[in-house]
């Protein structure tokens, strides 16, 4: 896949852009470096055509902070996010852990795995547990 958002080799925020693994309306996911914590993460930089407005900006950090907090096996762990305004993109990158293996697209379409509603409230009622 291009690299629409031009980030490519680019080190922002303590993310080394190291490789596109998937561009796709706008968006791009980058493997990237962490190098300060040693280990790879996938970044998310977002279309400014979609995401661009300070409204869908903030929610989307709300989402992040909320998203932190869950741990359940069938998650992909959010890291945090990267705001910076050099990115050709909306100068926001969804920082998560990095899974070696199939897309998830590729999980969800091609193989049909889906985690069930009850499956994914458990894990945010489990985590909520625990902060008591």
């Amino acid at each position: 896949p291009g690299d629409p958002h031009g980030l490519l080799g680019e080190t922002l925020e303590g993310l080394r852009f190291e490789s596109v693994l998937h561009a796709e309306f706008g968006n791009v996911v980058y493997r990237a470096h962490q190098p300060a914590y040693g280990r790879f993460v996938a970044a998310k930089s977002y279309d400014p055509e979609r995401f661009g407005s300070d409204e869908h900006l903030e929610r989307i950090r709300q989402e992040v902070r909320l998203a932190i907090g869950l741990s359940h096996p069938n998650l992909v762990r959010m890291m945090g996010y990267s705001a910076n305004p050099r990115s050709k993109g909306t100068g926001l990158c969804l920082v998560q852990e990095f899974l070696e293996g199939k897309a998830l697209d590729h999980q969800l379409y091609v193989e049909g795995w889906r985690p069930n509603e009850l499956q994914v409230l458990k894990a945010a009622v489990d985590r909520q547990a625990t902060d008591k």
